[in-house]
């Protein structure tokens, strides 16, 4: 079993079905394919640096196996998250290929698909096993944890006490396979084949899925379901004590950034007061500013396109109050 792990070279997508077919006939013919069940679980939201984590979780409904790999495939609510990485692997298990990062559709995806306020944002990346010794055993009846997904919650979400982000495992949810997308083979799951009469390390499995805080419907038919709030925790208060002056007074770093149409600016104040948010250009001067009286404590300036962002690329900002001057800060346009 050992050289056969370590002479296996996939490059994950293109490979992943070869392998599952080469399978198919020491494993599959005259006997039924394992099952294998996968969600999201115990959500935990860190309040002192915005991060949301899932754990992955795998049971097998007949029988019990052990994972080689999995294609991690699936989509999530783009406006609440933005996804920062995998990490605490089962033991002997790491990302194979680069690590993924996020891919954004337009701003209507969200809505047509899922039924989601606006974008949605999709991870497409792979796990597998890299030491034979620690195979992570998927049993009937138990949920098991393969990983974990890191994601940050925007400064622009509001303080809420509900907070029920959508993540969907990319599985069509009316005939259970392939994904969402044409042509898309969805969420994949190999199993570590332990017959030592075949030359093969890994044998296919059914897959099927639990979406988080997302119900399909039954149609088959765009959009494919709705977001609902089964799972949900509280946010609190958003802003972290750590990036306040000791004074009352936190300016924070523009998000998105960088960014195109539109950005949010996150500002806090001891008390009730009149704030300028200043702009400047590269050479100091200013070329815009926004005056207000401001609440205590949390306040949001929404940004839209303004005309001076035509011409520039990199803008500065900071925030004045009568008595107070915060640190600069650096925004980045994006001119298309």
């Amino acid at each position: 079993m050992k050289n056969r792990i370590k002479t296996i070279n996939i490059k994950w997508i293109a490979s992943f079905a070869v392998v599952a077919l080469f399978s198919l006939t020491s494993r599959v013919i005259g006997q039924e394919m394992p099952q294998i069940n996968v969600r999201f679980s115990n959500p935990h939201y860190d309040s002192g640096t915005r991060l949301y984590y899932l754990d992955a979780e795998l049971n097998s409904k007949k029988s019990n196996e052990y994972l080689f790999g999995m294609n991690v495939r699936f989509f999530y609510d783009a406006t609440m998250l933005e996804f920062q990485n995998l990490d605490q692997f089962s033991a002997g298990y790491n990302i194979q290929g680069k690590s993924p990062s996020a891919i954004q559709g337009n701003g209507n995806g969200g809505t047509q698909m899922f039924n989601l306020k606006e974008a949605t944002a999709f991870i497409n990346g792979a796990i597998q096993l890299q030491d034979e010794n620690t195979p992570l055993q998927v049993v009937q009846g138990k949920w098991v944890k393969a990983f974990r997904v890191c994601f940050k919650v925007p400064l622009i979400v509001q303080d809420i006490q509900d907070f029920c982000p959508s993540v969907l495992w990319d599985i069509k949810p009316v005939d259970g396979t392939g994904g969402f997308l044409t042509g898309d083979d969805g969420l994949v799951i190999t199993l570590l084949e332990n017959d030592p009469n075949t030359p093969d390390v890994s044998a296919p499995a059914h897959v099927s899925g639990a979406y988080f805080n997302w119900e399909p419907n039954q149609t088959g038919e765009m959009p494919y379901g709705k977001p609902v709030s089964n799972d949900c925790v509280p946010l609190g208060q958003v802003t972290s004590t750590q990036d306040n002056n000791g004074k009352g007074f936190a300016l924070y770093q523009n998000e998105p950034n960088p960014f195109n149409h539109s950005t949010a600016i996150v500002f806090v104040l001891p008390f009730s007061q009149d704030v300028t948010l200043k702009f400047y250009d590269t050479s100091g001067k200013v070329i815009d500013q926004i005056q207000g009286q401001y609440k205590e404590g949390r306040n949001i300036v929404n940004l839209d396109r303004r005309s001076w962002m035509e011409q520039s690329r990199v803008v500065f900002y900071r925030m004045e109050t009568d008595g107070f001057r915060s640190q600069t800060m650096k925004m980045v346009l994006i001119n298309e």
